[in-house]
């Protein structure tokens, strides 16, 4: 790996730990679009694999200890969607396996468009609450 390449990765990986660690949003899904738009992983699929690999690691784990220590963790819950994913996300590499590139890349967007959309939707539901202590 040259030098390029290794001060890409690292500055993805920061972006994409303070933003996973302040809105809980997933680091695959915001790293996805950094590693191909930067062309720091070109092949759609590689990336996809190599960023479920980044998802072994504990990469949130010092995040995760920050929302323990602030109450704010529902560990059955979490127990739940981590055994579920796990076995479900071997399905879904099969699935990526199957199908080319353009059509997991357009269902991708897709995803992305209906988080934001509900999310956008879902920011006007609630009164503004500037008050951003504990």
């Amino acid at each position: 790996m040259n030098i390029v390449r290794f001060l890409l990765a690292a500055v993805i990986g920061s972006i994409v730990g303070v933003l996973a660690g302040a809105f809980g949003l997933g680091g695959s899904s915001l790293m996805l679009p950094f590693v191909l738009l930067t062309g720091l992983i070109t092949d759609y699929k590689t990336a996809v694999g190599t960023l479920l690999l980044t998802m072994v690691a504990p990469t949130s784990i010092l995040a995760v200890y920050e929302y323990y220590e602030n109450k704010k963790l529902d560990i059955p819950v979490a127990i739940i969607l981590i055994i579920t994913a796990t076995i479900f996300g071997y399905f879904g590499a099969k699935i990526n396996a199957y199908y080319n590139r353009n059509i997991l890349e357009g269902w991708t967007g897709f995803i992305f468009i209906f988080i934001g959309i509900y999310f956008l939707w879902r920011s006007q539901q609630k009164t503004l609450n500037f008050n951003h202590t504990k």
